[in-house]
C-alpha cells in the first residue's frame, strides 16, 4: 500500500454526492434574496420562548 502525499488524504471519488449543509446554506440565501426573512429580534424572542427563557434581560 502506497503512503499518501498528505497526512489525510482520502481517495477522489468519481462524483461528489451534493451535501446537505450545502443544499440547506442555498435554500436560506434563496429566501433572504427573496425578502423571507425574520427580524432578529423576533427570531431570539421565539426561542426565548420555546425554551421557556425570560426577557432580554435574562429575567425569568
Amino acid at each position: 500500500m502506497q503512503k499518501p502525499t498528505e497526512p489525510f488524504a482520502v481517495a477522489p471519488t468519481q462524483e461528489p454526492e451534493p451535501c446537505v449543509l450545502d443544499a440547506a446554506l442555498a435554500e436560506g440565501i434563496a429566501d433572504a434574496e427573496a425578502g423571507r426573512v425574520t427580524p432578529i429580534g423576533e427570531a431570539f424572542a421565539r426561542i426565548r420562548a420555546e425554551l421557556g427563557l425570560g426577557d432580554e434581560a435574562g429575567q425569568a
